[in-house]
């Protein structure tokens, strides 16, 4: 019997099937080569070499990402930026050669002082883990897969504050480093998050977000 489907392109295997990941490991320098010729994608490297292709997200989801940017970012503009504020598509280079993003992430300048004056620094990975990451759960994420993410990735390579947000579910898981319980926050009307001591003064408000 004939097919009339058209084949799958990358775009709409991603989009129906969420993030993508590659059967056997690549080398951090095959990694990096294929996110330079393919510049349009986000791509992970995990720690087993693995490489993870990830789902472009809808309209809810991209406006949300674009809200926690924009606090973050003009939280860092009005205290005079003490650091660099990421969006989804920054690299983070950690421990075994991963490489992670995150959907908002901060990194100090005081972390980031050693590599300033490496030449190769702004064309490469960034060269250390951020003090603060936000994941925001899509609906093509498993929230499994993503709390894993804040133990055995950010956490494990020092983070010291993170939100894992779901909107389906309307609660934020929020992890810190050395503390094994886990908070839940489930009043999105009126709760307000805050960067604690790792971003002092940082707000932001769940009911900014589309649910």
């Amino acid at each position: 019997m004939e097919n009339n489907l058209p084949p799958y392109t990358v775009y709409e295997m991603l989009t129906s099937l969420g993030p993508l990941t590659s059967g056997t490991p690549v080398s951090l320098e095959a990694f990096t080569a294929f996110c330079e010729k393919f510049p349009e994608l986000i791509a992970e490297r995990e720690a087993s070499g693995k490489v993870i292709i990830m789902s472009p997200v809808k309209n809810a989801s991209s406006e949300n990402e674009g809200h926690l940017f924009g606090y973050l970012y003009s939280w860092n503009l009005m205290n005079k930026k003490p650091g660099v504020v990421h969006s989804p598509s920054g690299g983070f280079l950690l421990n075994g050669n991963e490489v992670r993003c995150g959907d908002t992430s901060w990194v100090s300048n005081e972390r980031l002082a050693p590599y300033i004056n490496n030449p190769d620094y702004r064309t490469s990975w960034i060269p250390t883990s951020p003090e603060f990451v936000i994941e925001v759960k899509s609906d093509t994420d498993r929230i499994s897969k993503l709390k894993a993410k804040m133990v055995d990735t950010w956490l494990a390579n020092n983070v010291l504050l993170a939100w894992l947000i779901d909107p389906d579910q309307e609660v934020v898981y929020i992890y810190r480093q050395g503390q094994d319980e886990v908070e839940e926050v489930r009043d999105f009307d009126s709760s307000v998050l805050s960067g604690e001591g790792v971003l002092p003064g940082f707000e932001f408000p769940l009911v900014e977000l589309n649910l």
